[in-house]
């Protein structure tokens, strides 16, 4: 029982944690929270979805 509730409050922690991260993130600025290159890069360049996957699955295309 207490286990549980100790686990509640971890994953509670590390979901509050995120969101307030994202919502400093994007109050200062960065496009992309994750990305290493949000504040540097171009306009929708390396942060764009459709950019970053195909660049992360380029070696899936032979398959």
């Amino acid at each position: 029982m207490i286990g549980n509730i100790i686990v509640l409050i971890i994953i509670g922690g590390i979901v509050g944690l995120s969101v307030w991260k994202i919502s400093r993130d994007k109050k200062n600025g960065v496009k992309c929270s994750g990305c290493p290159y949000s504040k540097t890069c171009g306009a929708n360049t390396v942060c764009d979805d459709s950019s970053q996957f195909s660049v992360q699955n380029s070696h899936l295309k032979g398959l």
